[in-house]
């Protein structure tokens, strides 16, 4: 097994070397431990230093000499957390290991036997290395620490033998003075005692800890006097912890939970213990069931159920069982304790066929009860049912699913033969005879001749009767099927004779379908129509219809693509009523509109948006290298929106969907969502028409600006 460790070890050392590990100065540390140069195996450790907080025990260990670890060499530090001098309860060590001029640090838990890699400084001869091991791989907090170091060329199959806390080759190292203020620890900061009876006392503890230097003056006070608390008061040395004990007297308190603080205070901090426990209520029985019904039973068979019987309050209960019947035994006549499953057997060797009733009486400190016991012993032949009823069945459908009855011959040795016949003649059996053996089953058909009865909103009853045994032994089964008027019921159709709603759009299109809705039933259909996903651009001509029988209705949806993006939407049409739901299936996919393709031609009033020619009011021009069009021109070409303010010389806002320019007339400076731009030349007014930067107005829309020196034209490309 060891060398298998040793194996995992490796591994870990090679996922370590893509780690980074936090490196901490060993001047930041404000804790030191000396070791007594005479360590009998050199090279020995001179000094260890130490920090911790949420997330990492720093250790950095220096020698006397430098140390060169081989293959098989190794540094050994063992850590106790209690800060005593108790080695062979030492639960952790930390150790360095050589590995082919590397160096593997593990941190191992002497209790659980889990190992885990920690980070590695360490620089082959040197004096001085560091290991930085996450806190979550200890299950207590580090409160104190003491060390037991040794160094050596040490064999890793001899390792745990060596270096076993009794074979005395270990060194001691503990923690040095510290002129560190006195700090207030407590452990737990939470005590749960439980629950208890009035009366009984309940009894627990906790530690106080000066984890800082000086002397720590403790005072401990409570909420109620029913806490006691043993010593109330003490004085705590640098690093020394103390048991105080808790005592809750109950005498005086009322049933019921509590939640009650112990305060301690001191001149290192002040701490709140939450304690929380529960007063007990007197004991109330509780049992369930409190009927059990074995049903039927074959004479001379027994029969088993569980019953539970406890205190609906807290805590044990004191119980005893009884029965009134010879054939009616119970498992267990008497408890105490909170809660008891016991069993109920009923005996009908004694008992003759029919039904029988007994009584469970239970007594206890808590009340008294009693559960009913029932059972039907019957003879060799069972049935099923004997009661089918088929419900109600609404005059426009008259139908309805076959019920079956099961027969068993209940009987180890003989046959039955059974006779069955009916007294209507709507009800239909698929069978008239069944021969059954013993132990066996069949099963007969029944059904309704709905031809055999008329219309009639009633209710109609008939009996099916089975004959056995050489008594002509009778089993009747009663018939029952209602005829009542028929209920709304909702049906519709798309047009086309679809089973969904689907259709192909582009934007700034319109697409409207039709869904007819009908009353395939009798009343009043109510109606109301919704989609799945709401905020979408989609409108019904109708939200809520009525509908009586055979009527029909329109539903009309429609969708305005102008205000969406491209793609798919995907939703339901809900068709609610009182005679059922429909969930249709909507697929509409939304295509973009084709790019805009602008040309205009310097000094030329000939213009084209794609294949269509415009002639422009005036032509655009070029002035130090900027090309100016005509405002109206370039934003009814893209469908924007121009508001003019008089503001200074002239405002331009030009809107298109979310982008928002803002220029004036006469100045560089413009924006586009707020942000500012500086122009090469600003928007002019020329013969009484406003014209604008083409490449600015136009980029700051969203489209390419493209320029052909040769023809002096500007090709303006706009993808909707």
């Amino acid at each position: 097994m060891l060398k298998k460790l040793i194996t995992t070890s490796i591994i870990f050392f090679i996922c370590l070397t893509f780690l980074n590990p936090i490196i901490v100065k060993a001047d930041d540390w404000n804790l030191q431990l000396t070791d007594p140069k005479d360590s009998p195996i050199k090279p020995d450790i001179k000094a260890i230093y130490m920090k911790e907080d949420n997330n990492y025990l720093y250790v950095k260990f220096e020698g006397h000499n430098n140390w060169s670890f081989t293959t098989k060499e190794s540094l050994a530090l063992y850590v106790n957390t209690k800060g005593d001098n108790n080695w062979a309860n030492a639960r952790y060590f930390l150790m360095i290991m050589g590995i082919e001029g590397s160096y593997l640090g593990m941190w191992f838990d002497m209790e659980t036997d889990d190992m885990w890699p920690c980070s590695i400084d360490f620089a082959k001869n040197s004096n001085i290395g560091t290991a930085n091991i996450p806190k979550n791989y200890a299950n207590n907090k580090f409160k104190s620490f003491s060390f037991l170091a040794i160094i050596g060329s040490l064999d890793y199959e001899d390792f745990f033998v060596d270096l076993a806390p009794d074979s005395g080759l270990m060194k001691k190292y503990e923690r040095g003075p510290s002129n560190a203020p006195p700090k207030l620890e407590v452990s737990p900061e939470s005590i749960d005692l439980g629950a208890i009876k009035v009366g009984e006392r309940l009894t627990s503890e906790f530690e106080v800890s000066n984890n800082g230097g000086g002397t720590l003056n403790v005072n401990i006070s409570t909420s109620i006097d029913a806490i006691i608390v043993n010593p109330q008061q003490f004085n705590l040395s640098e690093y020394e912890s103390k048991i105080v004990n808790i005592e809750i007297e109950t005498r005086n308190l009322s049933p019921g939970e509590y939640t009650e603080n112990l305060t301690i205070n001191s001149n290192g901090g002040d701490k709140v213990i939450n304690i929380s426990f529960e007063v007990l209520k007197e004991p109330k029985l509780y049992f369930e069931p409190d009927k059990i019904d074995f049903g039927e039973i074959l004479k001379g068979e027994k029969k088993s159920d569980n019953i539970k019987i406890g205190n609906v309050n807290k805590g044990p209960i004191k119980v005893k069982i009884s029965s009134d019947e010879d054939w009616l035994v119970v498992s267990k006549k008497s408890f105490e304790s909170e809660e008891e499953e016991i069993k109920i057997t009923v005996i009908t060797s004694k008992i003759e066929p029919g039904e029988h009733n007994g009584e469970i009486r239970i007594s206890s400190d808590g009340g008294n009860g009693k559960i009913q016991v029932s059972i039907t012993v019957v003879d060799a032949l069972s049935i099923s049912e004997t009661n089918i009823d088929f419900g109600k069945v609404f005059s426009n459908k008259l139908e309805v699913q076959p019920k079956t009855i099961n027969l068993k011959n209940n009987s180890k040795e003989q046959s039955i033969s059974v006779k069955i016949k009916t007294d209507s003649n709507w009800i239909k059996l698929n069978k008239s005879m069944i021969e059954l053996n013993p132990q066996r089953e069949d099963q007969l058909e029944v059904s309704i001749d709905f031809n055999e009865i008329k219309s009639t909103y009633k209710k109609y009853t008939g009996t099916i009767t089975l004959t056995y045994g050489k008594e002509n032994t009778e089993l009747k089964v009663l018939v029952i099927v209602e005829i009542v008027e028929a209920l709304p019921e909702l049906s519709f159709k798309i047009k086309n004779n679809l089973d969904k709603i689907e259709g192909i759009i582009t934007i700034g299109e319109k697409f409207e379908d039709k869904i007819t809705v009908k009353n395939v039933g009798g009343g009043t259909l109510k109606v109301n129509a919704s989609l799945k996903d709401s905020g979408l651009p989609i409108k019904l001509n109708k939200y809520s219809i009525n509908l009586k029988q055979n009527e029909t209705e329109e539903i009309i949806l429609s969708l305005d693509s102008e205000k969406i993006n491209p793609g798919k939407i995907e939703t339901f049409l809900i068709l609610d009523s009182n005679g059922g739901k429909a969930e249709i299936p909507l697929s509409i996919e939304v295509k973009p509109k084709p790019e805009i393709r602008i040309k205009l031609y310097i000094g030329n009033v000939i213009a084209f948006i794609g294949d269509d020619s415009f002639t422009l009011e005036a032509p655009p021009y070029i002035v130090n290298g900027t090309t100016f069009v005509p405002l109206r021109f370039i934003s009814e070409a893209f469908g924007s929106k121009v508001e003019w303010q008089n503001v200074g010389k002239g405002r331009i806002i030009i809107t298109l969907k979310e982008k928002i320019i803002i220029l004036n007339i006469g100045s560089k400076e413009a924006t586009i969502n707020g942000t500012s731009y500086t122009l090469l030349a600003p928007p002019e007014i020329k013969n009484g028409r406003t014209f604008v930067p083409v490449r600015f107005i136009s980029e700051g829309l969203g489209a390419e600006v493209l320029w052909n020196a040769q023809y002096q034209e500007v090709t303006i490309i706009y993808k909707p």
